[in-house]
């Protein structure tokens, strides 16, 4: 039954998921196909080279540009339509006009909010998958490699970055997505202004998550030097001090933290759960 449970919910959620999984892979692969280099053409009284002119026509150049920004709003659409579709259906199966259904099978409520948890994580993952490859489509081309560095990621020999980086995307997807389903569960425990209470809620909670953080942060300091001196202090010589140890382990304390909050979100959710449910 659960995996019944999860194969629907993912069968709405992903139905527009794959739709701007589809188009970002292409827009991608277009952006390479339309990269193009400079003829060197201008330098200083130095003799060092500072321009030159595009080598492409008019409209690869165009094109180009085109297919930039399409990579970027299509990424940023991807991960919200994905979020929001996660909410979407947790809202409608569970509040809407599917729940008196919901609610009549055999399953326990705790079961039925595993089922969602899952199919927000598994959603997740596909979400960060096709940006991986997204990623790995880019990096062949040196423009591409720019395109890369916007998104955070650091060209580095330090395998160990990649890793860290991409669970650090997940318990920020994560944490996000389960704050609204937070306030979700909160708002529809009322009987007016359902939605905007779970929009406030959701946001509240959220913003309480990111306390959190900072409490962590501030508390970390406490007992690690480098990062009260790193992130609280005044550093003379950056680019020293910020070097890729630093930074791996400044996020991965980071995707941790968000990881408790989020597993202090799922078992207070179930329990708000437990304790039965409003519906229209």
């Amino acid at each position: 039954m659960l995996l019944n449970l999860i194969k629907y919910d993912l069968k709405f959620i992903l139905k527009t998921v794959l739709i701007y999984s589809i188009l970002l892979l292409a827009s991608a692969i277009l952006f390479n196909l339309t990269s193009y280099d400079y003829t060197p053409t201008f330098f200083n009284e130095a003799d060092q080279l500072v321009g030159g002119e595009p080598d492409a026509p008019v409209i690869i150049q165009f094109l180009h540009t085109v297919f930039y920004n399409a990579v970027i709003a299509i990424l940023i659409a991807l991960i919200l339509n994905a979020i929001i579709r996660i909410w979407a259906r947790f809202k409608l199966n569970m509040y809407g006009d599917e729940a008196y259904l919901t609610h009549t099978l055999p399953i326990s409520r705790n079961s039925l909010w595993l089922s969602k948890f899952l199919s927000a994580i598994i959603t997740i993952i596909i979400v960060i998958s096709v940006t991986t490859l997204t990623c790995a489509i880019l990096s062949l081309t040196p423009t591409g490699k720019s395109l890369i560095s916007t998104f955070g990621v650091i060209e580095t020999t330090n395998f160990i970055f990649y890793p860290v980086y991409i669970f650090a995307i997940f318990s920020e997807l994560l944490i996000m997505t389960t704050c609204g389903l937070s306030g979700i569960i909160i708002g529809y425990r009322t009987n007016n202004n359902r939605g905007l209470r779970a929009l406030i809620s959701g946001f509240i909670i959220y913003i309480f998550s990111a306390l959190l953080l900072l409490s962590f942060i501030a508390l970390w300091g406490v007992f690690d030097s480098a990062i009260q001196q790193g992130i609280f202090g005044s550093i003379k010589n950056p680019h020293e001090f910020y070097n890729i140890d630093f930074i791996i382990k400044v996020i991965f304390g980071i995707s941790l933290t968000y990881t408790a909050i989020t597993t202090a979100l799922y078992f207070l959710n179930r329990k708000l759960l437990q304790h039965g449910i409003n519906l229209d």
